[in-house]
């Protein structure tokens, strides 16, 4: 394991940690900052695989984490459930940020993308972690963030 290697996994594993922290104790700022920095992690290595062999597709990669950075950047407005538009588009975030991390986790563990197969399962604890507040938030309607 090479120190790159070793600086990814170590702060995935801190970042994923973070938002489920926030996720389980439905601290919205706890979660946006880890799903945040968790975000970052992908469009980092993608760019280093594109310096590497500028392979097209690592742009498109880049892209679309980048964007959910921008997405889950935690601000300071606060909404409730009574926002029915902000809830809305809240809802198709985790969609978005779901379906991002599921296809990268899968990914990474099914091709020979030159990526070690930890990174795919992180992939997927964290797509787990974005699918917990929706699953509850569609169960319970009393589920608030703080």
């Amino acid at each position: 394991m090479d120190t790159t290697d070793l600086i990814f996994t170590i702060t995935s594993v801190a970042f994923i940690l973070i938002s489920a922290y926030g996720a389980f104790n439905q601290n919205r700022k706890s979660f946006l900052i880890g799903i945040c920095l968790w975000s970052i992690i992908p469009v980092i290595g993608e760019g280093m695989a594109y310096a590497n062999d500028s392979d097209p597709a690592h742009l498109g990669l880049m892209t679309l984490f980048f964007c959910l950075v921008i997405l889950t950047f935690p601000t300071n407005n606060a909404y409730n459930s009574q926002n029915i538009a902000a809830t809305a588009l809240g809802k198709k975030i985790g969609l978005a940020l779901l379906f991002a991390n599921v296809f990268q986790g899968f990914n990474i563990i099914c091709n020979d993308i030159g990526v070690a197969s930890k990174f795919g399962y992180f992939h997927l604890a964290a797509a787990l972690i974005i699918l917990y507040p929706i699953i509850r938030n569609t169960m319970d309607k009393n589920f608030n963030w703080k």
